[in-house]
């Protein structure tokens, strides 16, 4: 047997819970572009795709533009950057002045103290210039021992002794002209020689270390000044007048004052698109409060005239048919026609089980009542007569929601006939038909075995029907919270969920049972 297929082609095993519309679409121009496509899948996919587009569309039109928190970004931005400019000046004058004074502070600096260690008295330069002094003579000292010591061929030919007076007046007079070199060359390195080589050497390093700190300190100052916001062609002065300019032509572009801004024109962009959008959903709301009001009007009419009774078996039929033709049963309206009894036309739909189904050419008949005068007893005897009328062995009796009798479940077997309340105006009421059915089907199949295996079965079929009845008990309580407590749709939501999967369960369970049925026969 055929599994059942849920209306507008919705997956049982879709990621959200699937919402069932029943529509009536009174509009021509939107009928002839649904009849455009084949019924059934794809006049369902193309229905929920204008579905889609006109939500996006509705959507798109309540959207509005937030000037002010445009420009409170803007202005911050803004801010944001000077404060970035103050730190960053900051942090170039700390840099360049420690730099500077690391080098060239007169008590701390790197340069004055490198001097002063090279021109002290004992200093690296004095050093050096003693130790040149000796090494000279060391060397005149050798040359004379070579040429006039003791074994020089000098001394030997003068006879050499410590009364030899030639030898003593060159050992004085050598010793008088290295005594006068040395005091020549330590004077002239001495710093209380005004005229020698060291105190001029330091003059020249002073003068040129005033004129190295004077270039310096004049560009120490261009620096300072180019930084500086006093002096109006300084980098610094530039930098700010064209941030400045920016933030000018920034605001000037995100202001409602100027007519010509980017946002202005968005503005008018915008108003135009949703005065275009209201005007548009204006008149779809009139054309559809036309409609309303009509079929509110036709609904009052039929109410208050006879023919609401048919008007419900025509309800009847059309959500019968939306729910057996997927499975391949066939169904027919007999209500004009003459039965088995005669002249009596008891019993308006009947259902004709398809060959694969586990009773194939079971007949179910289906009562259809909009009338308050029938109560339990009088229905059980109309379906009674509806199943002898009609040739069926199981008959369905569907009661309106307005005018069921008070105290008659929602669902609930009697033998081989199925009473339900349907409403004709809730499509969520339409699974407790469907489940009615499946009963139907169940009991079709027990009417055709006898069986331990069977009474199994039913007693499941029992079960489903009264898990059923118990969810569907609840839609009373759905409606109640729905009209008087708005801040409960979010239970109300959760309760109708959790309702429809126990009945999808259950009706699984039936249609279960009677494959199984249908698989031992």
């Amino acid at each position: 047997m055929n599994e059942p297929v849920f209306p507008a082609h919705i997956e049982a095993s879709s990621a959200l819970t699937p919402l069932y519309l029943n529509l009536v679409v009174a509009d021509a121009e939107t009928a002839e572009a649904l009849l455009e496509h084949e019924e059934g899948r794809p006049r369902g996919q193309f229905a929920l795709t204008a579905l889609k587009v006109g939500v996006l569309a509705l959507r798109a039109a309540r959207g509005t533009v937030d000037a002010a928190a445009v420009r409170g970004e803007s202005e911050r931005l803004l801010a944001l950057l000077g404060e970035r400019l103050e730190k960053h000046r900051e942090l170039v004058d700390s840099i360049v002045g420690r730099t500077l004074a690391n080098y060239f502070d007169p008590r701390s600096g790197q340069f004055s103290d490198r001097v002063a260690r090279l021109v002290a008295e004992d200093g690296e330069l004095a050093g050096v210039i003693q130790r040149k002094v000796a090494d000279a003579g060391r060397g005149i000292d050798e040359i004379l021992t070579t040429h006039l010591g003791e074994n020089s061929p000098l001394l030997a030919l003068l006879a050499p002794g410590e009364g030899n007076q030639l030898v003593a007046s060159i050992r004085a007079g050598i010793d008088n002209t290295l005594k006068a070199q040395s005091d020549a060359v330590l004077a002239q390195f001495s710093l209380d020689n005004e005229h020698g080589a060291l105190r001029r050497l330091l003059g020249e390093l002073s003068a040129r270390h005033g004129d190295l700190q004077k270039a310096l300190a004049e560009q120490v100052e261009a620096v300072v000044d180019e930084f500086s916001l006093d002096n109006e062609d300084g980098a610094l002065s530039r930098l700010v007048g064209q941030v400045q300019k920016a933030q000018q032509q920034i605001t000037s572009e995100f202001s409602l004052d100027n007519q010509g801004s980017a946002l202005s024109r968005l503005a008018r962009i915008v108003n135009d698109h949703y005065e275009t959008q209201r005007a548009q959903a204006q008149g779809f709301q009139d054309r559809v409060l036309r409609i309303l009001e009509r079929i509110d009007a036709r609904r009052t009419e039929q109410a208050r005239s006879t023919t609401h009774g048919r008007v419900f078996e025509e309800a009847v039929g059309e959500a019968l048919r939306r729910l057996v033709q997927p499975a391949g049963d066939v169904i027919e309206c007999v209500s004009s026609m003459t039965g088995n009894i005669p002249r009596s036309k008891t019993g308006d739909f009947v259902i004709t089980l398809s060959e694969d189904c586990a009773a194939p050419g079971a007949r179910i008949v289906v009562e259809a009542k909009e009338d308050a005068s029938y109560r339990l007893p009088a229905t059980l005897v109309e379906a009674d007569t509806a199943r002898s009328n009609r040739g069926a062995g199981i008959c369905v009796f569907v009661h309106s929601k307005k005018t069921a009798p008070p105290g008659i479940e929602p669902l609930a077997r009697h033998g081989q006939d199925v009473i339900v309340v349907w409403d004709a105006d809730d499509e969520t009421s339409d699974v407790v038909l469907l489940a009615a059915l499946a009963c139907a089907k169940a009991l079709s199949v027990r009417a055709g075995r006898r069986s331990s295996v069977e009474a199994a079965s039913m007693q499941k079929i029992d079960a489903a029907i009264a898990a059923i009845t118990k969810q569907v008990e609840g839609f009373d309580e759905i409606r109640t919270s729905a009209q008087t407590v708005n801040r409960a749709a979010e239970r109300i939501d959760n309760r109708a969920r959790i309702m429809a999967e126990q009945i999808t369960r259950q009706t699984e369970t039936l249609f279960e049972q009677v494959g199984a049925l249908k698989s031992e026969s």
